[in-house]
């Protein structure tokens, strides 16, 4: 049976680390989403919600120093975005951590459109600066 978290080539955005960081957060999403269906103890649902958190945080660190360096101009754009979504989830955990909400199938629905359509669309949209910023450093190599 396919996941809504499985990983396709189209995600590929031809930029290894972020793409290896890219099919870790499905990974870890994928885990998320079988511990909601089989209805899972919160002491194991918890940890995994926890786990995708902190490593989206660091992929979102990650990719924003590497737009810096680049010189994407829409860098600010794009930590909006990572923002918000990062403030859904945490509230998102906090109310699931209080008991006030169940990770839902609808939920993880929206987080796994969310992240299809942010690599697909948003992440697309650096591609050129990357792409401007190799051909700068290979035309004009840094002396070490």
């Amino acid at each position: 049976m396919s996941s809504m978290f499985e990983w396709h080539d189209e995600y590929a955005l031809g930029v290894e680390q972020l793409d290896q960081q890219h099919q870790e957060i499905f990974r870890l999403a994928r885990n998320l989403y079988q511990a909601a269906r089989e209805k899972r103890s919160q002491e194991v649902v918890a940890p995994t919600l926890d786990g995708l958190i902190r490593y989206t945080a660091s992929h979102f660190a990650a990719e924003e120093k590497l737009m810096r360096l680049w010189g994407y101009p829409g860098l600010a754009d794009h930590i909006a975005e990572h923002r918000h979504l990062t403030q859904q989830v945490l509230e998102l955990q906090r109310d699931f951590m209080n008991g006030r909400k169940a990770l839902t199938l609808k939920m993880l629905t929206l987080l796994a459109d969310w992240l299809t359509d942010h690599i697909r669309v948003n992440d697309r949209r650096y591609l050129p600066s990357y792409r401007e910023a190799n051909n700068a450093q290979t035309a004009h190599p840094v002396l070490s």
